[in-house]
């Protein structure tokens, strides 16, 4: 299986959280901030909060397949592009983007993740006890019981942007069907004169 990349901003300023998943064949590298473990799809399954987020990464993110690097220095530097759910200017006030952005794979931002060759072993219990407290202060800092509501934001933005198009196409045909009645009906002329109002 080739290893697949997810990606989940929440950004709030200065108390951000970016959550970054590389799914190899056995194994999951999980990014929490600067903090990087390795679980077995097991663990990761087994915690739920942790799961849920990870869901979240895969659909917010444009390809989970493809990789997005610039040159920055004569190096190159990688990331990947999907939508962050941002704080606005209300102090009150979040969304999720309607475009995907760019965000840069700490711990690994000089070397493509999916070029890497799988992990051997999940990370020691220390080591994944200190990044769960870390997932722990972003639910409680945000006092999130369910991230299921940006599910909800995204497929309501995204039925939204299927009903404009369906708008649109419908006051296109209507209009069509107008001035084909019209020239059938009245002739070139007038159909002329009235395309040149619509």
């Amino acid at each position: 299986m080739t290893p697949t990349i997810s990606c989940f901003n929440f950004h709030w300023f200065d108390n951000s959280f970016k959550f970054i998943f590389i799914e190899f064949d056995n194994f999951i590298k999980v990014i929490v901030n600067n903090k990087m473990i390795v679980l077995t799809k097991q663990e990761l399954t087994s915690n739920s909060r942790l799961f849920q987020v990870y869901l979240i990464s895969l659909l917010l993110t444009e390809d989970t397949k493809n990789i997005t690097s610039f040159t920055l220095d004569k190096s190159y530097i990688y990331g990947i592009r999907s939508r962050w759910y941002v704080k606005t200017l209300d102090r009150f006030n979040m969304v999720l983007k309607d475009t995907e952005s760019f965000t840069m794979i700490s711990k690994l931002s000089n070397r493509n993740p999916l070029n890497a060759s799988s992990p051997k072993r999940s990370s020691g219990p220390k080591k994944i006890r200190k990044v769960m407290k870390l997932i722990d202060k972003f639910y409680a800092d945000y006092n999130i019981t369910d991230l299921s509501f940006i599910v909800t934001i995204f497929f309501r933005n995204e039925t939204q942007l299927l009903f404009d198009y369906f708008e649109r196409y419908i006051a296109h045909e209507k209009k069509i069907e107008m001035l084909s009645v019209i020239l059938h009906n009245y002739g070139r002329d007038v159909y002329s004169a009235v395309n040149k109002f619509l």
